[in-house]
């Protein structure tokens, strides 16, 4: 293979799902690598899944993706956590399965704490990689669910539009993939999660059909960035 040849074959590779794939990897199993007896175990569960990764931007995918892991698991450990359980007594007709739906309980309310706490740290270290103040402009977990409905929304909306018009419309692919990255991106904070959006939106269009295709899904692209003013994160 030439060396062309071969320059262009990397360049055709997708690294970034090469690294998530890697990140979920480590962020399914990787607690098998921590023990839970140190204090600074939660700090060193993100600090050693960035040590998988050499280069600053691989560093970054993976603390998007441990941030919303971690905050996926943190939303579920709440659902359950919600009611409380009380300590059931002894030599009740039902004892042992109260007392296993007990201890369930416990574990999940002692595990809150130290999912806060990871993504305290993988924050943390966003912002040693530059990305300032992610805390102080944050999605509030609502906000997540919201903005995931309507990116999801518009991909309804683009599929049912573009049926039959791929050849017309030979973008759709790739802007698609964009806007599920999207739902990704959260943690990147408002201002930098909308300068994405608007950065993802706008690049597409000059595009042989693309402004007639955004007069389309206008609305519903509309819908996404109407709740927040955008002034505000851009500047």
């Amino acid at each position: 293979m030439e060396l062309e040849e071969f320059i262009k074959s990397i360049e055709s590779l997708d690294f970034n799902d090469v690294i998530k794939r890697e990140s979920k990897e480590y962020l399914t199993k990787g607690y098998r690598s921590v023990s839970y007896h140190d204090k600074d175990d939660d700090k060193k569960f993100i600090t050693n899944g960035m040590k998988r990764f050499i280069t600053k931007d691989d560093k970054t995918i993976f603390l998007l993706e441990a941030i919303n892991y971690l905050n996926e698991n943190l939303v579920e450990v709440d659902k359950k956590i919600g009611n409380d359980v009380v300590e059931p007594s002894f030599g009740s007709n039902s004892y042992i399965y109260e007392l296993e739906r007990y201890q369930d309980h416990q574990e999940l309310k002692e595990k809150k704490p130290k999912l806060q706490a990871q993504i305290f740290y993988a924050v943390r270290e966003l912002e040693k990689l530059g990305l300032k103040n992610l805390d102080k402009n944050a999605f509030s977990n609502a906000q997540v669910h919201d903005l995931t409905r309507k990116i999801n929304a518009l991909l309804i909306k683009i599929d049912e539009l573009a049926v039959g018009q791929e050849v017309i419309f030979n973008f759709i692919g790739e802007f698609k993939e964009d806007l599920n990255e999207m739902k990704d991106e959260f943690p990147l904070g408002k201002k930098r999660w909308y300068q994405r959006f608007s950065g993802v939106v706008v690049s597409y269009f000059g595009h042989k059909g693309a402004d007639a295709f955004y007069d389309l899904i206008k609305p519903d692209i509309m819908k996404i960035i109407k709740e927040i003013p955008i002034d505000k994160f851009l500047h």
